[in-house]
């Protein structure tokens, strides 16, 4: 398993123990999405500020999502993990929310997946 990081210096956010939060939880599907597919892969974080917002970004190398999946995996209680509660990206949506931000997540051609937060940059 590897790490990419890419940070710019101007990131200043208002909360970052929400951040903490939003980012580990993502780190974790991204590791346990490679292990299943096979242990070797690599994540990448990467933060930038565009406009008055702060981007980041988590994707993986891992199996990807199904597309069906795609449209329920904010859903509190879906999961498709065996031991999974599907409380995890709930909760994430909901304090990306509550920092005025907005999430995304797309398929990576050939595997992985990114999730895209952007919320308010702290001026």
């Amino acid at each position: 398993l590897r790490i990419q990081r890419e940070f710019a210096d101007d990131l200043l956010i208002s909360n970052q123990e929400a951040l903490h939060c939003i980012v580990s939880n993502l780190i974790r599907n991204a590791k346990e999405s490679i292990e299943e597919n096979g242990g070797r892969g690599t994540i990448g974080l990467c933060a930038r500020r565009i406009n008055h917002h702060v981007i980041f970004e988590v994707s993986d190398t891992g199996k990807g999502i199904d597309a069906e999946a795609v449209k329920s995996i904010f859903d509190p209680f879906y999961t498709t993990k065996e031991n999974g509660t599907g409380l995890g990206l709930s909760i994430v949506k909901k304090i990306v929310e509550s920092l005025d931000g907005e999430i995304t997540v797309r398929n990576n051609s050939g595997s992985g997946t990114t999730f895209t937060i952007s919320i308010p940059a702290f001026n």
